[in-house]
């Protein structure tokens, strides 16, 4: 496979939440959403993935997922279920909002990282401003980040030492005399 056809692929799979919001109704992405505790397993592919995930009865659904490039270039997906609802489906939505959450998390970690390195050294609000934005879970994050001492400070030899109390000399009882 060329290079070109693998980014062309990285591209496509899995979709991204823009493209996840065309494919499913916003009530199938929620229910999706509450089912993503419930996929039992996942087998990935370069452009698809097969999968099964338990539904609320407790039965188990099989899933075919797919997408594929037309001639153009324009992506086009494929959700398979064996539920009745059969196509796009919130177990589909559960898988792929699940890969395209795994697909996206060195973007947001890097994201992250960037804050909190931009945050501890005070940088101006024009650089800030060019960050990439954070969603909402990665803010909660950059803010619990920032109220922990910075990694050198957390454990150092040194510090340790110098932080220590001293013991103190034992006491000797006085001896009273009556």
């Amino acid at each position: 496979m060329t290079d070109s056809a693998l980014a062309e692929l990285a591209r496509l799979w899995p979709p991204e939440a823009a493209t996840l919001r065309t494919l499913f109704s916003r009530q199938r992405l929620q229910r999706g959403r509450s089912l993503q505790a419930q996929i039992i397993e996942i087998q990935r592919s370069p452009t698809g993935a097969n999968a099964r995930v338990r539904g609320a009865a407790g039965e188990s659904f099989e899933l075919a997922l797919q997408g594929v490039l037309d001639r153009d270039g324009q992506p086009h997906y494929s959700a398979l279920c064996s539920c009745r609802s059969r196509r796009f489906c919130e177990h589909a939505a559960a898988v792929l909002l699940s890969l395209q959450a795994e697909a996206d998390a060195p973007r947001r970690e890097q994201a992250l990282q960037l804050w909190v390195a931009a945050m501890q050294r005070r940088a101006p609000r024009s650089e800030l401003q060019r960050l990439p934005p954070l969603e909402a879970a990665d803010a909660a994050r950059l803010m619990d980040l920032l109220q922990q001492p910075p990694v050198e400070a957390r454990w150092h030899p040194a510090a340790q030492r110098q932080s220590r109390p001293r013991p103190s000399k034992p006491c000797r009882p006085s001896s009273s005399r009556a």
